[in-house]
């Protein structure tokens, strides 16, 4: 429970960074013209079909993610595959820092950001808009949810690699919940600024802490190298 917790934690922590937070418009175009004058219950109820189709996308990378591996987890715990890990989630934490950016196709970011949101009209075209809204952030989160799927992966378990990558999705669209339902929220929220990348750069951290954790003294590295790269790193991170 407590790392389902987290995750959501995150999943709302990745919904304010600064390729997400612009997507509540957006959301507004898709929901808000639906719900004009029918009240907020309508309003949340079309919300929550939006953002569940936005979890349900993660919660299908979890579950090919803990499948595909099933069957292997004694491989996947070996030096010879956690090395690449975490070199791979240190070099993802990158993109966190501004040093890359992952995106969507075109024809899907074009899809999203019609007239309407796409089209997407009743319960089914909501709930499609919110798959579509789904892939079309997968890649700005890219880097932690490649992490929380490579995690996902060594445990071999895809009930927890469905449920807590769908946690994570739903903690992503707490804030679109909220404002689809009630609009006027969003005259309330705070502008856009540098405290957004002040989250991206934090969660990029968390994947610095991620790649140490499968290179921890015990699976990988002795204790002496694995003390010194963390505070090399934290020195680093300190400049």
């Amino acid at each position: 429970p407590l790392f389902l917790l987290a995750v959501f934690g995150f999943g709302l922590l990745m919904s304010l960074s600064p390729c997400i937070y612009p997507m509540i418009p957006i959301t507004l175009a898709v929901i808000g013209a639906q719900s004009q004058d029918k009240g907020a219950l309508h309003g949340l109820k079309m919300s929550v079909t939006y953002v569940v189709g936005m979890a349900f996308v993660y919660a299908i990378l979890g579950v090919l993610s803990a499948t595909v591996f099933s069957g292997i987890t004694a491989f996947m715990q070996s030096p010879t595959v956690l090395v690449p890990i975490a070199l791979l989630l240190f070099a993802l934490s990158f993109s966190m820092f501004g040093a890359f950016e992952l995106q969507a196709p075109q024809f899907m970011r074009d899809k999203l950001q019609g007239p309407g949101g796409g089209g997407g009209t009743g319960m089914v075209g909501v709930f499609m808009m919110g798959l579509v809204a789904g892939l079309v952030a997968s890649p700005c989160v890219g880097p932690f949810l490649g992490g929380l799927l490579l995690w996902v992966a060594t445990t071999g378990n895809w009930v927890l690699g469905f449920f807590s990558l769908f946690i994570f999705g739903l903690g992503m669209g707490m804030i679109l919940i909220g404002v689809g339902t009630f609009p006027a929220l969003l005259g309330t929220m705070p502008q856009s600024g540098g405290w957004m990348d002040d989250i991206k750069k934090s969660m990029g951290l968390l994947l610095i802490a991620m790649a140490f954790y499968f290179v921890r003294p015990g699976a990988v590295l002795s204790e002496p190298i694995f003390f010194s790269l963390v505070g090399i790193t934290c020195i680093i991170t300190a400049v």
